[in-house]
């Protein structure tokens, strides 16, 4: 039987070398799927990695409705911004109404507020109406490791505010 599979490999060498080669290719392409698959994720962790050190440092604006009291009596009602995030919002940048120049702030400091407006003025009044339309208070800011972001504030029925934000820096 040994006799008979050494005479078929030595006539059909052609066939066998063949299918060698085949199988060879076949190992090849699937190393290298393996290998492309092998540094995509390794480069998505490394993005994940350097995103989540500057996450670390990432500020979040919020707007809130402050009412002031002196004693017993309320004296007004003030729009805030309040830095609720982990890092300092520089280059903040605000737009009022319909101004295509926006209102400029050096920075808000991690836990502090910035006052926008007093709702009992005019300005407090045409922002309260701006806040009610499509477009909203947009608010753009950086973050110190250099990250461009937008909050965006509507204000909706009973007086509650929503908030879209952006991260510039990552949109695709």
């Amino acid at each position: 039987m040994t006799n008979h599979v050494l005479q078929w490999a030595t006539n059909n060498s052609a066939g066998i070398q063949a299918i060698a080669a085949l199988v060879a290719s076949f190992v090849g392409v699937a190393g290298l799927a393996v290998l492309c698959k092998y540094a995509w994720d390794t480069r998505t962790i490394a993005n994940a990695t350097a995103f989540q050190a500057k996450d670390n440092v990432l500020p979040f604006l919020a707007l809130n409705l402050v009412t002031l009291k002196q004693g017993l009596y309320l004296t007004c009602d003030e729009w805030q911004l309040e830095n609720q995030g982990f890092g300092p919002a520089i280059n903040v940048k605000h737009y009022l109404f319909d101004d295509p120049i926006p209102k400029q702030r050096l920075s808000i400091m991690q836990g502090t507020e910035s006052v926008i407006c007093d709702t009992t003025t005019q300005e407090g009044r045409l922002f309260t109406d701006n806040m009610r339309s499509k477009k909203g208070f947009i608010v753009e800011y950086e973050s110190i490791a250099g990250e461009s972001l937008r909050s965006t504030f509507r204000l909706m029925d009973a007086n509650q505010v929503s908030v879209s934000f952006e991260n510039l820096s990552r949109k695709r």
